[in-house]
């Protein structure tokens, strides 16, 4: 007697599925420092250590130290009226939603320039005792400083130069602000202890 096996193979197909990317940031870092340093959130201090995480710069650098557009798109150089020119970017938004305009540039520029305020070392080069004539808002997204002569380096000190929303500091105040700041940058203030803690969240 013979006998014959067949034999069955089942295939089972299956669908390989990617895993959905995040939709926002994601996680959470701890850094622990010994001491809270310069923990000041306001530009005129000596630094402001912490605020380069939530502030944006007029301009800033790249990583081979060239100047790249920061808040301001571009900007120029008049050598017969010694006067620099920002076209500020269109659709920036302060953390509370307000949009950030030349007003904004010009309340920082001269606040951060006034000698009588800051103890910040960058402030003396922008400052009327130095090199500044005057600055003017020419319209929303476009802001002028006029120096007294021609000063190349004085980019450097554009790009110190944190934006900081005018209406809203004028509406809570210098020490209403230093406690609660807010600007335009990458992280917000989500909780500020003094000496103790600074807690940070993702501007989506």
């Amino acid at each position: 007697t013979t006998t014959t096996t067949k034999t069955t193979t089942t295939t089972k197909t299956t669908t390989a599925t990617t895993p959905e990317a995040p939709t926002g940031p994601t996680g959470t870092l701890t850094a622990a420092n010994v001491d809270f340093g310069y923990e000041s959130m306001d530009p005129i201090f000596y630094e402001s250590t912490w605020g380069w995480a939530f502030y944006d710069s007029l301009l800033r650098y790249d990583e081979n130290g060239q100047y790249i557009p920061g808040v301001a798109d571009s900007w120029s150089f008049d050598v017969d009226t010694n006067t620099w020119t920002f076209k500020i970017h269109q659709g920036i938004k302060f953390h509370n939603g307000d949009p950030l305009t030349a007003h904004d540039v010009k309340f920082t520029v001269d606040r951060f320039s006034d000698m009588s305020q800051s103890s910040n070392p960058w402030s003396y080069y922008i400052s009327k005792e130095y090199n500044q004539v005057e600055t003017r808002v020419v319209d929303d997204y476009t802001f002028q400083f006029v120096s007294a002569h021609p000063e190349p380096a004085q980019q450097i000190v554009f790009a110190w130069t944190r934006i900081l929303p005018k209406d809203y500091f004028e509406s809570v105040g210098q020490e209403g602000f230093r406690a609660e700041p807010i600007g335009s940058g990458p992280w917000m203030v989500d909780e500020f202890v003094s000496e103790t803690k600074l807690v940070l969240k993702a501007n989506t």
